[in-house]
């Protein structure tokens, strides 16, 4: 499975989250994965959040508080989150 998300899921993503950082509100750039790769989190749309560039690397070294804050988006936008209770 890719790490990257398809052109399609990042329409829906950008759609879904009004192409605004989920984090702080400014105009998003990037699809952030709420559960990062390299801890296992897949591209798919249950795992991504429109982000800014600003607080998609300053989630690296505050990752609990950008956890936390990505799964109650998902979780309001009515995605399953089932699937974190793993990590």
């Amino acid at each position: 499975m890719s790490n990257a998300f398809s052109l399609s899921q990042i329409k829906t993503i950008f759609e879904r989250d009004d192409g605004l950082c989920v984090y702080c509100g400014a105009p998003a750039q990037e699809i952030d994965h709420v559960v990062p790769k390299a801890m296992g989190g897949r591209a798919w749309r249950k795992n991504g959040v429109c982000s800014c560039r600003k607080c998609n690397k300053r989630k690296a070294s505050h990752l609990d508080e950008y956890l936390t804050r990505g799964i109650f988006w998902l979780m309001r936008c009515g995605e399953d989150t089932s699937w974190m209770d793993k990590f």
